[in-house]
């Protein structure tokens, strides 16, 4: 009754049994995994699927440049390991992670995009066509009304809609300026973005996440190691995944958000990190002369 009494006084049209609905959910957000340059990490994006398994996700999201594409700055063909569309996309076919969890792709606005510009190629569609045919895959590329994948879609999971983006344009110096601009153009605009108030934004290769008018808003690392390219433009890219959870009431309003970052680290590192250990355990382990001296001891 106290409850009831409670509910009435702001929901008087409501009984408890009526009290407002809460949509739930959680996912996986990653970006930028630059399948065919030298540098990829496919480890990380296997390692990525088995946080979403673990995490119990509804789905993953995949904010664009799946792949590495080619043309799309002076040089890039000598640090690619797969050159060309077919190529590229072949080897996305053979890494990728199989997994029940749906995951939704966008096109990346400058790198797998050059191959759509040259010749009319959608490398993303392709790939996710071929995934589902080929290996069952559970995969979905968010496309245009004329089929083509874009750098922007919305995708809704449980009842809540997401905004992917992947747009161009460097790295500015305050962090939230790419999430702010974006959302409030996107706020006097909402309708056109078919009202998602979660954004995931890749392209910039680095973490960062903000609640602002009442629109959540986040950056996506990479899951790259840091290119020649990116070395020279002074930049350190961020290696990790969001795992974010979110409830809605049912007037669309942010009403908790559990935003995780996992961060990972760069191949070298991950090596010399795995060197030491090994060092480690092989010190731990008892030598010869030990063994020998501890035998003669328990027969005395």
């Amino acid at each position: 009754k106290p409850m009831d009494a409670y509910i009435s006084q702001f929901f008087p049209e409501k009984s408890v049994a009526e009290k407002p609905k809460t949509k739930k959910v959680k996912i996986v957000s990653m970006s930028d995994t630059h399948l065919g340059h030298k540098y990829e990490r496919p480890d990380l994006i296997k390692e990525a699927y088995d946080i979403a398994e673990a995490e119990k996700v509804d789905a993953i999201l995949h904010s664009g440049d799946v792949f590495e594409g080619e043309d799309s700055y002076k040089g890039q063909v000598r640090e690619l390991a797969y050159v060309g569309a077919d190529a590229q996309r072949d080897h996305g076919l053979e890494i990728w992670p199989q997994s029940k969890i749906p995951t939704y792709f966008i096109m990346g606005s400058s790198h797998e995009k050059i191959f759509l510009d040259k010749c009319g190629y959608d490398i993303v569609s392709n790939f996710v066509r071929l995934a589902k045919a080929e290996r069952g895959l559970n995969l979905v590329a968010l496309e245009t009304l004329d089929g083509i994948s874009g750098s922007r879609g919305i995708v809704d999971v449980n009842g809540i809609k997401f905004c992917l983006d992947h747009p161009s344009g460097g790295i500015p110096y305050g962090r939230s300026y790419r999430p702010q601009k974006l959302i409030e153009n996107m706020v006097s605009e909402m309708e056109l973005s078919g009202e998602a108030k979660i954004f995931s934004i890749g392209h910039l290769h680095v973490a960062f996440f903000m609640l602002y008018k009442g629109v959540a808003g986040f950056l996506d690392p990479c899951l790259q190691d840091k290119t020649k390219y990116i070395e020279a433009k002074g930049y350190t890219p961020y290696l990790g995944i969001w795992v974010v959870e979110v409830n809605m009431d049912e007037h669309e309003n942010i009403t908790r958000i559990v935003p995780k970052y996992i961060p990972y680290e760069p191949k070298k590192k991950r090596e010399i990190y795995q060197t030491k250990k090994e060092v480690s355990q092989e010190a731990d382990k008892p030598s010869k002369d030990d063994a020998v001296e501890g035998e003669t001891k328990k027969n005395k």
